[in-house]
């Protein structure tokens, strides 16, 4: 599962990589543009329910989620 955060502030991005780091994910990509309203973090989740977990923990949270592939087998 491939997930993208995205971030009011780049203040927040030490809380993500916590929150994705503590859930078992894999940080793929910061991209934050000039302008401090705009800030995303790409994220991959191996494991299908782990990534529904971090989803829900994320929104619970605050953070805009966005799925952007899920890969099932």
């Amino acid at each position: 599962m491939n997930l993208n955060v995205e971030l009011s502030t780049p203040e927040k991005v030490g809380d993500l990589v916590n929150l994705i780091v503590e859930s078992g994910g894999e940080l793929k990509m910061i991209r934050c543009i000039p302008n401090p309203q705009e800030c995303s973090v790409s994220v991959s989740v191996i494991d299908l329910r782990a990534g529904e977990d971090m989803i829900n923990t994320l929104l619970n949270r605050g953070f805009a989620v966005k799925v952007m592939e899920e890969l099932r087998r």
